[in-house]
């Protein structure tokens, strides 16, 4: 299988490396970042939210003395890697730095500088198979002199209009509890935009709405789905295990909206990792056409999708 790779200028991104192999295409900057900022069919529009404007960025003075003057973290949109659990400066480091990139026989593996103060080294590879599919793999080393303790957290900001798909957890637990739902400070559960369904959680991108919403989940399936300009994104990683241990209460599936886009959020396992060790989390994209755009509340016709897509 052939990966054509080219370099081009995407909006205000600067510099961008296209990656296709014919039937889906993907823009990965390579000035800042990385970000994969660009993912569709060849010819079709972007699935990912692209922050144009800046809207979401963060200027903190609290940053600037850790980092340096003048530091200011811009989530860009895309698709990004991060470590778990979330921290205010750590979380927020200002990836605004040229990346290094490598061709690979299915795609390319691309390397920002080390992150000062936080001593990781982080790293994407994206590689591309037959159809509609690409898999991203998520690299983080400890480039520190001792241990740290942190689980990678691979997040999809999708673009606005659209609705997610996440599965309930199905294990059969007796008298026990078989589900795991962290819930954030600032979430509304009676939100209109969420539906919980006995099979599935839905829930849909509001652009006129600014109020956030943000939820995990143990993903026992191991896959989200978000529906918008009748296509189908599909993230699939690793399914949650029962004796794993997770961050945020336990989970390996967070999702988050707002009135810019939503965001699909997996993870991985917490582990302390060595000084020069290096742990790794997968992802495989695919996307398929769709005829029909479920309700959201009605769970049968949210089922005859899932069973075409999954």
């Amino acid at each position: 299988m052939s990966v054509q790779l080219r370099m081009l200028t995407y909006e205000n991104y600067g510099n961008c490396l296209s990656l296709s192999n014919g039937v889906v295409t993907a823009f990965v900057t390579v000035d800042v970042g990385p970000r994969i900022i660009w993912f569709g069919f060849n010819g079709g529009e972007n699935l990912l939210f692209t922050d144009l404007d800046r809207d979401t960025s963060i200027e903190d003075p609290a940053l600037e003395e850790v980092y340096g003057d003048g530091s200011v973290y811009h989530f860009y949109g895309g698709h990004r890697l991060w470590t778990s659990p979330e921290d205010d400066i750590k979380s927020h480091y200002p990836d605004n730095d040229p990346v290094k990139w490598e061709q690979t026989e299915t795609g390319a593996v691309f390397t920002p500088p080390k992150q000062r103060h936080n001593h990781v080294q982080h790293q994407m590879e994206l590689s591309f198979g037959i159809g509609a599919s690409v898999q991203i793999i998520h690299r983080i080393t400890n480039t520190g002199k001792e241990a740290q303790t942190f689980a990678p957290w691979a997040i999809t900001q999708m673009a606005p209009g659209g609705v997610a798909i996440i599965p309930q957890a199905t294990a059969e637990t007796g008298l026990l509890a078989n589900r795991v739902m962290p819930v954030w400070p600032y979430t509304n559960l009676a939100d209109s935009r969420v539906y919980f369904g006995d099979r599935y959680i839905t829930l849909q991108q509001d652009p006129f709405n600014h109020r956030a919403f943000k939820i995990g989940t143990n993903n026992e399936a191991g896959w989200a789905v978000y529906l918008n300009q009748s296509i189908a994104f599909i993230k699939k990683f690793a399914p949650w295990q029962a004796d794993g241990m997770y961050p945020d209460f336990g989970v390996n599936f967070e999702t988050y909206t707002g009135n810019y886009f939503l965001e699909l959020e997996s993870l991985g396992e917490l582990c302390e990792v060595q000084p020069g060790a290096t742990v790794t989390h997968e992802e495989q994209w695919d996307l398929k056409l769709i005829g029909m755009f479920p309700c959201p509340r009605n769970e049968s016709s949210v089922d005859t999708l899932v069973s075409f897509l999954i």
